[in-house]
C-alpha cells in the first residue's frame, strides 16, 4: 500500500460482509446481529482516529442491512402471528423502518458516530 493512501477499517468491511447474509433463513438474525456489532465498533475506531480512517459507508451499510432480517421479522410477527388486521399491518410496514432509523440516528448522535 502506498504512504499517502489510509487503510479501510476492516470492522466496517467484515459488517458488510456480514450484513449481506440477511436473505438467509434462521442464521441471518445470528450474523446481522454482528453485522450491526461489528458496524457500530467500526464507527467508534473512526470516530477515534478523527474520521482519518476510510470505511464509513461500510460500516452504515452494514448496520442499515443488517436491521434488514429483524424489520421483516417484525413484519411477520404482527402479520402471522399476531393476525393484526390489514389497515394497521400496512401502517406497520411505514412505521417500522421509520421508528427504526429514527432510533439509529439518535443513538449514533448520541454516540457521536455521526
Amino acid at each position: 500500500m502506498p504512504d499517502g493512501q489510509k487503510s479501510r477499517s476492516g470492522t466496517a468491511v467484515l459488517s458488510f460482509i456480514l450484513s449481506l447474509s440477511f436473505w438467509m433463513p434462521l442464521l441471518n438474525y445470528f450474523i446481522c446481529l454482528g453485522a450491526v456489532y461489528f458496524g457500530f465498533k467500526a464507527l467508534m475506531d473512526i470516530r477515534d482516529a478523527n474520521g482519518k480512517r476510510p470505511g464509513r459507508f461500510f460500516a452504515l451499510s452494514g448496520i442499515v442491512l443488517g436491521l434488514v432480517p429483524y424489520y421483516f421479522g417484525i413484519i411477520n410477527l404482527l402479520s402471522n402471528v399476531l393476525h393484526v388486521s390489514k389497515t394497521l399491518l400496512a401502517n406497520a410496514i411505514i412505521f417500522v423502518p421509520t421508528t427504526m432509523l429514527l432510533l439509529l440516528f439518535l443513538v449514533m448522535k448520541r454516540y457521536r458516530l455521526l
